[in-house]
């Protein structure tokens, strides 16, 4: 739960979190030419200018720092880029802003948008009441300088470190705002199968879907065991490795049930319990890939000011480039679950209530997915 005042994604504010910060210290703009934030620590090679993405590295220390990173990857089943491979906070904010704000604009329409209700309470009256918060954004690659970020500069160094060229497959933006729930432990692969496996006949060719699956995450702000930091539990994970999961509910005819009980890729409580979870307390700008076999989670966010990453799927690109047809079938499977939704309110002779009215009009993804 959070103070009315806390800094927070809602729609109804006019207020970035920087933004906020100026009113705070009595500043009247950060809209000033500098080269990065000075509070960041950021790397700033020759090869990175402020505010843009910077060029994919090269040459031998590029080869040396990859050895490394592919034994660590091997063995732990993640890897953090060294720092003068991450991105400029500062741009990391502008670029995650130009999207969140582009609510009103609607410059980006292909980008999905996805809100959760955040309790809050009124620090005069002590009354908790529940504010509409934008909580995700997916297909982020409308925007120009997000695609030469996930396709242009990413992309080729997790090919690098795999030795094996990965197409994108999804991309989405994760905002937690002050009071906003964690994540149970999980893993990504199974999810992901899981989700081609439910869009059933329509996809001609299921059995060339990807079979592995690498998650390379970006933080945008500073990401502290307060916040909710990304935790992983380090080991050789891969696909003749990995812990035990609960199978999802699925219906008489093997298709998930996005309603059921059980999240693809969820790992057991009991299971869970015997593994240790390390927290990655990065910088803004920092970039981090892991195995989709990697138990991870996180926990809620107990400080002041959101904590945004933005999550890039790849697969190796010889299994298949999916990322079109990915979002096709989803658009479609939330078109479909949309308007069963809407089917339902009809025949309900009781209203709405609000948070189903939030739920209806802003969903943007299938649950358990």
């Amino acid at each position: 739960m959070l103070s009315e005042k806390d800094s927070s994604h809602d729609e109804s504010s006019i207020d970035s979190a920087d933004e906020a910060l100026c009113e705070m210290l009595g500043i009247t703009s950060l809209d000033i030419p500098v080269v990065g934030d000075e509070n960041d620590d950021e790397p700033h090679n020759n090869a990175v200018r402020a505010n843009a993405i910077p060029i994919c590295p090269s040459g031998d220390e590029m080869e040396q720092a990859l050895l490394r990173l592919r034994e660590e990857y091997a063995s732990t089943g993640v890897c953090v880029f060294p720092t003068d491979w991450s991105l400029p906070g500062s741009t990391m904010r502008r670029l995650a802003d130009e999207l969140i704000w582009d609510n009103n604009d609607n410059k980006y329409p292909s980008v999905q948008r996805s809100y959760e209700g955040i309790q809050v309470q009124k620090k005069a009256t002590g009354e908790i009441y529940t504010r509409r918060t934008l909580t995700r954004l997916e297909n982020l690659l409308e925007h120009p300088e997000w695609e030469s970020l996930c396709q242009h500069y990413l992309a080729p160094l997790v090919s690098a470190l795999l030795k094996t060229k990965m197409a994108l497959l999804k991309e989405k933006l994760n905002i937690k705002p002050p009071g906003g729930s964690g994540f149970a432990p999980h893993l990504d692969s199974p999810s992901l199968q899981m989700a081609f496996n439910s869009f059933g006949e329509s996809k001609e060719a299921f059995n060339q879907c990807p079979e592995s699956f690498v998650t390379v995450m970006v933080a945008i702000d500073n990401m502290t065991v307060e916040n909710g930091c990304l935790m992983v539990c380090k080991g050789p994970w891969s696909e003749q490795n990995y812990c035990h999961v609960i199978a999802p509910e699925v219906d008489k005819n093997g298709v998930l049930n996005p309603d059921g009980k059980g999240r693809a890729g969820a790992i057991p409580v009991e299971v869970a319990e015997q593994q240790h979870y390390e927290p990655l307390v990065i910088k803004g700008g920092s970039v981090v890939v892991f195995s989709g076999y990697m138990p991870h989670r996180s926990a809620a966010n107990k400080s002041a000011f959101s904590r945004r990453a933005v999550f890039l799927t790849y697969n190796p690109i010889k299994e298949g480039d999916f990322r079109q047809f990915y979002y096709d079938q989803m658009k479609d499977m939330r078109n479909s679950f949309r308007n069963h939704s809407q089917q339902y309110q009809q025949q309900r002779q009781v209203p709405l209530s609000q948070d189903e009215q939030w739920e209806l009009d802003a969903l943007k993804s299938i649950p358990n997915f």
